[in-house]
């Protein structure tokens, strides 16, 4: 395992991710600008999202610059090479996406509601993703990891649907059904090029040789890792990549067992631990959410002796936390069953630990969506091809790495 790892006493790096996108909409007027170089070049979408902060949450430059952020992670899955991202005074964020050629998918991405997920990580990974000992497997390929699962995906109704090609390379989905899958534009056009020039064509709900449909089985998700966030399960033999993949159980109300709402907007915000002048983020739970922390954090500490005593071989097995935003692990702490045998009590909060600094733990608390609400209308253009003209410089995209964080629970240094 990783030794990015964050040691618990609770936790939550990305804590709610945003008010800003927790409500990210797309407005219906036309775009008052003209597009810049990139869609003049090439065509393109512009997408102006409009931020709506859940309600008592005054809209700040720090919530508009992590929507930022998170925009940026869904655009990579668009596979745009050039995007530009900028905020726009008072609540907007303008996006432009060259060459993109299947717009529907793109607004749909950027648009949807960001949504902060917590699971039991040991108990909630499924096989292949989790090993006999109870271990974390992760896979450096999403073909290998949902070949593994076919026999069980065809026994229920899958949740989704990925489209491969010959290369094993992911190339359509997820989507929701096969036939969906299989009428997006990328299918439609890749299976178009694969069969130009044949007489043969593939028959209905059939695909062009050399392409897989894999289905992920009902009940479950498939969640990605950046390996540079730390990742777990991650092996000698593991093969090196960027990214690793998960199969998570999915089963609402029950899995995952805490989500964005679960958490008090009000109560997440930088602090200093005045012990070790360190910075820290405080959170703060609702009525529900500290229940379900304590019940939760109570298991995964008995757990963990158990299994310290059954398969650590004189180390330590701890439980982990997965703290999920998007279907992407932000961190994976754990919790320590010596210093909290009983687990955590979220009645006083928590706070995050091993911060690298202080911009650090502000962009953790930049705010809390406690309850993600619903995205509204967008505003988007499409832009033909012009001829080129000279544009002024691009700031580059940067983006850090969560920290290696511990959480304990809450001192009167930080209660509000």
């Amino acid at each position: 395992m990783s030794e990015r790892r964050s040691h618990l006493i609770l936790v939550a790096l990305i804590v709610a991710a945003l008010a800003g996108v927790a409500a990210l909409a797309i407005p219906g007027s036309p775009v008052h600008r003209e597009a810049t170089l990139g869609l003049d070049l090439q065509g393109g979408l512009e997408v102006v999202l409009k931020a709506q902060p859940p309600p008592g949450h005054k809209l700040l430059k720090t919530d508009l610059d992590r929507s930022v952020e998170i925009m940026r992670s869904r655009i990579d899955r668009l596979g745009v090479t050039e995007p530009e991202i900028r905020t726009q005074d008072p609540d907007q964020i303008v996006i432009e996406l060259p060459g993109v050629h299947d717009p529907r998918r793109a607004v749909e991405i950027l648009g949807k509601t960001a949504e902060l997920e917590f699971y039991d990580l040991e108990v909630d990974l499924v096989s292949p993703s989790i090993d006999a000992q109870h271990f974390p497997v992760a896979f450096a390929s999403l073909y290998d990891l949902l070949a593994r699962v076919q026999a069980t995906a065809e026994k229920g109704t899958p949740s989704s649907w990925y489209l491969f090609d010959k290369d094993k390379k992911l190339v359509a989905g997820p989507a929701p059904t096969r036939e969906g899958l299989l009428n997006t534009r990328t299918a439609k056009r890749l299976f178009a090029a694969a069969t130009a020039g044949s007489k043969s064509k593939p028959a209905a709900g059939e695909v062009p040789k050399g392409f897989k449909v894999y289905a992920v089985p009902e009940k479950t998700v498939v969640v990605h890792c950046e390996a540079s966030t730390g990742c777990p399960g991650l092996r000698q033999a593991t093969p090196p990549s960027s990214r690793y993949f998960y199969l998570f159980r999915y089963d609402l109300p029950k899995v995952p067992e805490m989500r964005g709402r679960d958490l008090k907007l009000s109560g997440t915000r930088q602090d200093i631990d005045p012990s070790t002048n360190s910075p820290i983020v405080t959170l703060q739970f609702t009525k529900n959410g500290q229940k379900r922390f304590h019940e939760i954090t109570s298991q995964e500490a008995q757990r963990g002796r158990l299994y310290t005593r059954l398969y650590g071989g004189g180390q330590d097995v701890f439980q982990h936390f997965a703290i999920v935003l998007d279907r992407e692990i932000k961190s994976t702490p754990y919790i320590d069953f010596h210093e909290n045998p009983d687990g955590i009590a979220g009645g006083s909060g928590a706070q995050i630990q091993g911060i690298g600094s202080i911009q650090e733990a502000k962009d953790l608390a930049v705010v809390s969506s406690s309850r993600p609400s619903s995205a509204s209308t967008s505003r988007q253009r499409w832009a033909r091809t012009r001829s080129p003209r000279p544009s002024a410089p691009r700031s580059s995209a940067c983006s850090s790495s969560p920290p290696s964080c511990s959480c304990s629970t809450a001192s009167s240094a930080w209660s509000p």
